[in-house]
């Protein structure tokens, strides 16, 4: 319904337009026009000048009103992710095959922007770790851990990763939407004894993509 109003109100604004262009003036009194080859008296010049007056402001106000009207909220809501889902098992269950999971001693998480995960004494198993945002192929983290609780040695490990990054426009009111997908473990950068890749396309119902082994 405001899409019709909308056409409406330029219509009829252009109309306005077309049927009140600059006049010839001959007496500075009396605009006139020529068509057909004919002398045609139209409007007295006041009278021409409001009525062009008038359809410039409707025109120039079906504008606003288009633009306003384009200025709507997002409502579009993405299925890609750009964080990377992490579970951690044994050793053992990577040989058996059976990977049922296992809570490890992390205390944190670091890349080179800084610290993602930090909980001293953390029990855990899995973990969601965000991709670098000022690079687009590649993401290097360096794991915290005890081997318990009470122990005070720490355990260093390093993870990197690459993968391919696409964005893609949605709209001037939702900005831009990104994929990622090819995620590999590059192992020149790896510490990790046995880091495999699960899902290497990240989504927002993923609930794995790397399987890690300590």
């Amino acid at each position: 319904m405001r899409s019709l109003s909308m056409l409406f109100l330029v219509a009829f604004s252009l109309s306005l337009l077309l049927l009140t262009k600059k006049p010839v003036l001959f007496d500075n009194k009396v605009p006139i026009f020529v068509a057909d080859k004919k002398i045609i008296i139209v409007y007295k010049l006041k009278m021409t000048r409001n009525l062009y007056m008038k359809s410039l402001f409707l025109l120039l106000l079906g504008f606003i009103f288009l633009l306003l009207s384009s200025c709507e909220d997002c409502t579009f809501t993405s299925k890609n992710s750009t964080f990377i889902k992490l579970r951690f098992y044994p050793e053992a269950e990577r040989i058996n095959r059976r990977f049922r999971k296992a809570s490890f001693i992390i205390d944190s998480v670091r890349t080179e922007r800084g610290t993602v995960f930090k909980r001293r004494g953390a029990n855990i198993d899995t973990l969601s770790l965000p991709t670098n945002p000022t690079d687009r192929d590649n993401a290097y983290y360096v794991f915290f851990r005890r081997l318990n609780v009470t122990s005070t040695e720490q355990i260093i490990d390093t993870l990197q990763v690459a993968y391919n990054r696409q964005f893609s426009v949605v709209s001037p009111a939702c900005g831009y939407d990104q994929k990622i997908d090819n995620l590999q473990i590059m192992p020149n950068k790896t510490t990790l004894k046995t880091a495999t890749v699960f899902k290497d396309n990240l989504s927002v119902t993923d609930t794995l993509n790397i399987r890690i082994f300590f």
